[in-house]
């Protein structure tokens, strides 16, 4: 007793042992909210969970729907995962509670230049030739405009997705690609997951390239 009264005897020794304190208080209180939210996303739903719930109240599912961000977090006393994806021309963002599925919040807004699928693109060209050539459009002009035209199928954009991955179609699960119409060009989107890692692409549907491409850890 003797030893910890002589050690508060000066002022600065009994500051340097006051700061201590704090700081240990504050890793404290850290690590609490920290652990907390490690035992809350091992033992709730998990993000696929959550996509799973956000996409079927959405009415849809991961073979038409492309899952762009799923995020884990703690939000007004609840600990959430925030799920945003796309389909059928309207981007959705959901909060799901992570404990036990419940929808917390739900946003949806329409996606600009949103193209349907190709037979809707193909139908729309064929509508549109009557009227150009009324208008005096020449045969060059309509053959530049053709080579503009969707030449890729969705199946195709995934394989190439696939094979740019070295990944097969068996070993992924919820493959899925749609087109889209976005600056000028249109372009599939292609999604798939490989154990925790998904997987994203952007292909050019005229020809092929792959525009954009990026993997994430369905857990960071």
């Amino acid at each position: 007793m003797k030893k910890i009264k002589d050690f508060f005897a000066t002022p600065k020794k009994a500051i340097i042992t006051s700061v201590c304190l704090v700081a240990g208080a504050g890793v404290l209180a850290i690590g609490i909210p920290v652990a907390a939210g490690a035992v809350a996303r091992g033992t709730g739903i998990g993000a696929t969970g959550a996509e799973d719930v956000a996409l079927k109240d959405a009415g849809t599912d991961f073979s038409q729907a492309r899952v762009y961000h799923t995020n884990f977090d703690f939000e007004d006393g609840h600990y959430i995962y925030e799920v945003q994806f796309t389909a059928n021309g309207t981007e959705y963002e959901y909060q799901i509670q992570s404990s036990n599925g419940k929808i917390l919040g739900r946003s949806t807004e329409p996606m600009p230049g949103y193209v349907a699928d190709t037979n809707q693109t193909a139908g729309t060209a064929q509508a549109q030739q009557p009227a150009a050539a009324s208008a005096g459009q020449t045969s060059d002009q309509s053959a530049d405009a053709a080579t503009n035209a969707v030449t890729i199928s969705t199946e195709d954009a995934k394989r190439i997705a696939l094979d740019h991955a070295g990944l097969s179609e068996d070993s992924v699960k919820h493959l899925n690609a749609y087109l889209e119409y976005d600056d000028g060009i249109e372009q599939y989107e292609v999604q798939f997951y490989d154990g925790t890692t998904e997987y994203d692409y952007t292909i050019d549907a005229v020809n092929g390239t792959i525009l954009e491409y990026g993997m994430e850890s369905i857990f960071s």
